[in-house]
């Protein structure tokens, strides 16, 4: 007997409350109330809407330990009246329920979910088309109805492909090099060559991306009549950070708007490519996260970016190692693929926690042990990539997420060993034994943070070389803001000025601070700063307050998301690696209520 036949055979009405409703029926059919099928469904849905209320009520009932009327067993919770009444639609007919609320609004009911407003299946709309001898009017109603069930459903996994595909994206990059290779060698023209080709890439990903994103939203307006009006209430009600979003990329084409040179505003220099039109990029790479609702869709991302992210840890190494010939392919001193190691590093930053997520997400013991090893494998191209910042954005991303976790589930034996990998990996390079594209390992980057953090703090000589040269970056960025606080310079608006600031140093070599953060202040403005900021730290405090109700899955997204946001402080954003902040953003946005299994 399979599962479903099972719950078929445990939920039986007796047969005297079967006999009483029947005889009614019967007694409503000699009575010329009953003459048709449609008559019967209208008997069925006068039953149905108090059953439905009763049930709601009976839920509660049992959420809070105690009975209507009964005096109250939970001294912090008890009953605080009901929500407003809404319509559910049903294979009878729409029933109106009021679900009920508890004082701390922790009752999340199974039996009609908040927000939910269906409870029918397309197979009784597709039989009820040939039943009901209905109008044009009436098939047209039934037809859109059918294509909203399937329409989710199809949408959804629709954007996890789309997603899937940018995870995928990055193995571009090995046959963008491959693709040049010999070609005008350690110049700057070659890293052009291949960045201008990735970018095209990108911008196509983000064209396909923003056709979905257009097609999803019509389909959601024509289907769902009204429905789609409150949705947007509770996407900004439920998810106030969208609202800072909404409003930074208001901001965003303002400035862009604003500044000096719209053209490179609007598309980047070259090299960055990071104007206007590749932030509409990054927030389509949101909004599409945000669309995958099931936990099984975003583990399947997960595992694409895994998958994706071992490949390119796998060509690091051989590249470092002069094997296979992969350093003719990849040409620089530092090992990379993404023709600068920093942008790399900030990926296997972000790599980290992904394969630290599925660990702590898998019960599967096989899979752990798998996951495991490549959390390991990815810490390990980053010690061996060497980029400093990233790796304290990955040790506060695990840190986070283990701490999450724990006050999640209360098991603080899974994350010993994440905790361990890393400890004892860390250990190693410390002691020189893991080899390091630059040169040196980590107990050397150590010692130079330490220094720079004491040069800074006592304002020493050599504060302005800190962070191997980004203290004077900050410091000349800090400089241009009070000539144009409020809109900023615009993206990709430092250069001259820039330059100048800098007293000749480094000049028309740098066009970044080195801090994502001076960067938004910079290029938006302090507005600019501010709704960005407010944006992260407003889902953050949003989220922490329900990760008891959290899928494992999302903590997993929003340790992604923090490892970067920390490693921001000490790099630049790059279309090789942002997108990948902002698709986790969206599906830590993106909470799923946990069913009650009390």
């Amino acid at each position: 007997m399979n599962k479903k036949e099972e719950n078929v055979k445990k939920i039986k009405i007796s047969d005297k409350t079967r006999d009483t409703i029947i005889n009614e029926a019967v007694n409503q059919y000699k009575e010329g109330k009953i003459k048709n099928s449609l008559d019967v469904e209208d008997f069925l849905d006068g039953l149905l809407q108090p059953l439905m209320q009763k049930l709601l009520d009976a839920e509660l009932d049992n959420h809070l330990d105690y009975e209507k009327y009964e005096h109250s067993k939970n001294k912090d919770n008890s009953r605080n009246g009901y929500c407003k009444e809404k319509n559910v639609k049903t294979k009878y007919g729409n029933i109106k329920v009021q679900t009920p609320r508890d004082r701390e609004a922790t009752f999340d009911p199974i039996i009609i979910e908040k927000g939910q407003t269906k409870l029918t299946g397309f197979e009784d709309k597709c039989i009820a088309l040939y039943a009901k001898g209905m109008s044009v009017r009436d098939i047209e109603k039934t037809l859109k109805e059918i294509y909203e069930v399937l329409g989710r459903i199809f949408f959804e996994k629709i954007a996890m492909y789309i997603v899937m595909g940018w995870c995928l994206l990055p193995i571009l990059s090995i046959f963008f090099h491959i693709r040049w290779m010999g070609m005008a060698e350690q110049t700057f023209m070659y890293r052009l060559n291949i960045l201008s080709s990735y970018q095209t890439a990108v911008l196509l990903m983000g064209v396909l991306t923003l056709e979905f994103l257009i097609a999803y939203f019509i389909g959601m307006i024509l289907t769902r009549s009204n429905d789609w009006k409150n949705e947007l209430f509770e996407f900004i009600k439920r998810e106030p950070w969208n609202v800072f979003f909404l409003m930074l990329f208001v901001w965003i084409i303002i400035c862009t708007m604003h500044s000096a040179n719209k053209y490179t505003s609007i598309f980047g220099t070259e090299y960055r490519y990071e104007g206007l039109v590749t932030y509409c990029c990054y927030a389509a790479v949101y909004m599409c996260a945000h669309i995958v609702k099931e936990a099984k869709y975003r583990k399947c991302i997960f595992n694409t970016y895994a998958v994706t992210a071992v490949i390119l840890g796998i060509c690091l190494l051989l590249q470092d190692n002069h094997l296979l010939y992969m350093h003719k392919i990849f040409v620089y001193d530092r090992a990379t693929v993404f023709s600068q190691f920093n942008h790399f590093g900030y990926y296997l930053n972000m790599s980290i926690l992904v394969m630290t997520g599925l660990f702590l997400t898998s019960d599967v013991k096989k899979n752990e042990i798998m996951y495991a090893a490549g959390m390991a494998f990815q810490l390990f191209c980053l010690l061996v990539n060497n980029t400093f910042g990233a790796y304290l954005g990955s040790m506060f991303g695990v840190i986070a997420v283990c701490i999450m976790y724990v006050v999640r589930t209360n098991n603080i034996k899974k994350i010993l060993v994440p905790i361990i990998i890393y400890i004892s990996l860390s250990a190693v390079s410390m002691s020189g034994i893991i080899p390091s594209s630059s040169g040196q390992n980590l107990k050397v980057n150590l010692s130079t943070f330490s220094h720079d953090v004491n040069a800074v703090v006592s304002d020493a000589e050599d504060a302005d070389g800190a962070g191997t040269g980004r203290m004077r970056l900050w410091k000349a960025c800090l400089k241009m803001i009070p000539e144009s606080p409020i809109l900023g310079y615009g993206p990709e608006q430092l250069n001259e000025k820039y330059a100048g600031e800098l007293g000749g140093v480094l000049a028309g070599g740098t066009d970044r601070p080195e801090n994502e953060y001076i960067q938004y202040m910079v290029f938006m403005g302090i507005p600019g700063l501010v709704m960005y900021m407010g944006a992260l730290i407003s889902m953050m405090i949003c989220q922490l307050k329900k990760i008891k109700k959290m899928e494992l899955i999302t903590i997993a997204s929003a340790g992604c998301a923090l490892a970067y946001a920390a490693g921001a402080c000490f790099g630049n954003s790059m279309y090789y690696t942002t997108p990948y902040f902002y698709m986790f953003l969206g599906m830590t946005a993106r909470t799923i209520k946990l069913k009650n299994t009390k």
